[in-house]
C-alpha cells in the first residue's frame, strides 16, 4: 500500500505542547481559537488519500489506517467509548477483530482546511458526525487547566479544532485499525523477555518456598509479610511494558501477555471463574477465544513496587478490584486455590468456595 506517513497508534497521556509539535511536523490543520491559540496550526494543509472499500470502512493510503466510515450509534462518555470498540471486534466489523479507539494524532489527519462535508473539517466520504473522542489522556495544562486524571483529547469537526475535556463529556466514536497489521505481533516487535509459565499448576504437598524461589527467578515483586516471608520478595521490581490497546485489553510487551483491562462483573467461587473464562471465550473477546487464568507468576508480574493511584499494587491502565482467582491449586485435599491481592501486592491461598474476581489473560507473542 505504500503508506507515506506513519502515526502513533498507542495511547498516551499528551500536553499542549506536545499537540503543538505533532500538529507542526505533520502538517495537520487545527483552526485557531480563542481557547486554543496556544497549540493551533492554521497552516495545516494535510490531506489524507481516502478510499471507500465498500463494506463501511474507508483506507486513508497516505496513512495506512483504516476508518469506520460511520460512528457510534450514541454520544457518550469516555467510558463507554471501549466497551463500543469491544462489541465491534467481537462482532468482527468489516471482517477485522483489531479495531481501536484512535490516538489525538490518527484523529487530526482527518480534518480538512476546507467545509467538506456540509458544516464539517472532513472528507464528505465520512458520516456526518462532528465531536469525536480519542484514546490519549490530556497532560498537566492542557484544555481548561485539568489535571489529566479524567480528561481526554478529542476532536470538533466543526470547528476543525482539537481539544482536551473532562470525561463526562458526551462525544461519538470512530473506530480505527492499522491496515497490514499482524495479528500476533512478532517477539522482536514487543520485545517480550520475561517468559512466565502458564500451564496451571498443582502445589498439594509442596514447599510454598518453591513459589519464592520463582518469584526471585524473574524478580517479581511480591510484598512480604509476617505469613508469607518463605515466597516474598521485596526486592523485586516486576518489570512491565503495558500497552492499552484500545480495545479493553492491555499487552506487556516484556512478557508477551494480553491482560482483560477490567474483571469478572460480580466477585464468585472459583469454578465460577472458570465459567467465566468460557464465557469470554465463546464471546470472542476482543477478537480472540483463548483467554484464560492467569498462573502465580503471571499474576506476580502484574505488581508494582509501590502504591498507586489507585491505592493497589498495580498500574491505574486497569480497573481497580482487590481480589483476583489464578489458576493454580495449593491443595487439592483442602480444596485451597491461589489468589492475588492488589492491595497487600501479594498472593495467598484461600478457600475455592470464597468469593473473588477474575482477569482474563493470553500470550499473545508465543515462543
Amino acid at each position: 500500500m505504500g503508506a507515506q506517513l506513519r502515526l502513533r497508534t498507542e495511547p498516551a497521556v499528551v500536553t499542549n505542547q506536545d499537540v503543538k509539535e505533532m500538529l507542526s511536523s505533520r502538517g495537520f490543520y487545527c483552526k485557531a481559537l480563542p481557547w486554543n491559540a496556544e497549540y493551533s496550526n492554521d497552516g495545516g494543509s494535510f490531506r489524507g488519500d481516502l478510499v471507500d472499500n465498500g463494506d463501511e470502512t474507508l483506507t486513508d493510503r497516505a496513512t495506512g489506517l483504516m476508518w469506520q466510515q460511520g460512528h457510534a450509534p450514541d454520544y457518550t462518555p469516555f467510558d463507554g467509548a471501549r466497551p463500543y470498540i469491544t462489541r465491534l471486534n467481537r462482532e468482527r466489523f468489516a471482517g477485522h477483530s483489531d479495531w481501536r479507539l484512535p490516538t489525538i494524532e490518527e484523529l487530526a489527519s482527518l480534518m480538512t482546511r476546507e467545509r467538506l462535508n456540509d458544516n464539517l473539517h472532513l472528507s464528505p466520504l465520512f458520516s456526518n458526525r462532528m465531536w469525536f473522542w480519542s484514546c490519549d489522556k490530556g497532560g498537566m495544562g492542557t484544555g481548561r487547566e485539568w489535571t489529566g486524571t479524567r480528561s481526554t483529547w478529542a476532536i470538533n469537526l466543526n470547528y476543525g479544532s482539537c481539544f482536551c475535556l473532562e470525561d463526562t463529556n458526551a462525544q461519538d466514536v470512530r473506530a480505527v485499525r492499522t491496515v497490514g497489521k499482524p495479528a500476533e505481533p512478532p517477539l522482536a516487535a514487543v520485545g517480550a523477555e520475561i517468559r512466565l509459565r502458564s500451564v496451571p499448576g498443582d502445589f498439594t504437598g509442596r514447599d510454598a518456598a518453591e513459589l519464592g524461589e520463582v518469584v526471585r527467578k524473574h524478580n517479581l515483586f511480591c510484598k512480604g509479610y509476617d505469613w508469607n516471608r518463605e515466597f516474598s520478595n521485596d526486592a523485586g521490581v516486576s518489570r512491565n511494558d503495558f500497552v492499552d490497546n484500545g480495545d479493553e485489553t492491555i499487552l506487556d510487551r516484556a512478557t508477551g501477555l494480553m491482560w482483560q483491562r477490567a474483571h469478572r462483573p460480580v466477585y464468585g467461587r472459583w469454578r465460577d471463574a472458570h465459567a467465566y473464562i468460557e464465557q469470554v471465550n465463546r464471546e470472542w473477546f476482543a477478537g480472540h477465544a483463548d483467554w484464560r487464568l492467569p498462573t502465580i507468576e503471571e499474576s506476580c508480574s502484574l505488581f508494582t513496587p509501590v502504591r498507586q493511584s489507585n491505592g493497589l499494587f498495580i498500574n491505574p491502565l486497569f480497573t481497580d478490584r482487590m481480589w483476583l482467582w489464578t489458576a493454580d491449586i495449593k491443595d487439592e485435599k483442602l480444596d485451597l486455590i491461589w489468589n492475588v491481592n492488589l492491595l497487600y501486592g501479594s498472593v495467598y491461598w484461600i478457600d475455592s468456595g470464597n468469593g473473588q474476581d477474575v482477569r482474563a489473560v493470553r500470550t499473545a507473542v508465543k515462543p
